[in-house]
């Protein structure tokens, strides 16, 4: 991230010297997407072997359950205290990360793409819920036809 300073300002393009430098593929029809399924996913891509989530590659595995942001009067990354993403700010470093990569990771998927959503959660298919992997799948799948 460049600018430590704005807890709130981060952006695709902070991350985009992280994305260069790193550079892991899935095998084809191993890619697992999923959605307000956490602890579930894990568990069913652990004993399915075969299938990848976003945390099973380096930068998921390095950044799952870490928690930064910028610090206003600091150049050092704040770990400490960072805005909540659903109530003071979407922009947050956390979010657009998570955002960034999962993004790449669904465009650098390929064959059958795997997905896990939580069905019991309600209006489960509401844009709005899960508005980033509809976003994902127009964007990817658009690009593919």
């Amino acid at each position: 991230m460049t600018r430590a300073q704005d807890p709130c300002g981060s952006t695709e393009q902070d991350y985009e010297p992280l994305m260069e430098l790193t550079n892991q593929t899935v095998p084809c029809d191993k890619t697992l997407l999923w959605s307000k399924t956490n602890e579930l996913v894990h568990e069913y891509a652990w004993v399915q072997r075969e299938l990848f989530t976003l945390e099973n590659t380096l930068l998921g595995y390095m950044a799952d359950g870490l928690r930064w942001c910028g610090d206003p009067g600091s150049p050092e990354m704040n770990y400490q205290s960072c805005p909540d993403r659903r109530t003071d700010c979407s922009n947050n470093s956390v979010s657009v990360f998570w955002n960034t990569v999962s993004k790449r990771f669904a465009e650098d998927a390929c064959g059958v793409v795997h997905v896990l959503l939580n069905g019991s959660v309600h209006n489960t298919f509401d844009e709005r819920r899960y508005s980033f992997l509809c976003i994902l799948f127009a964007s990817v799948s658009t690009a593919s036809w």
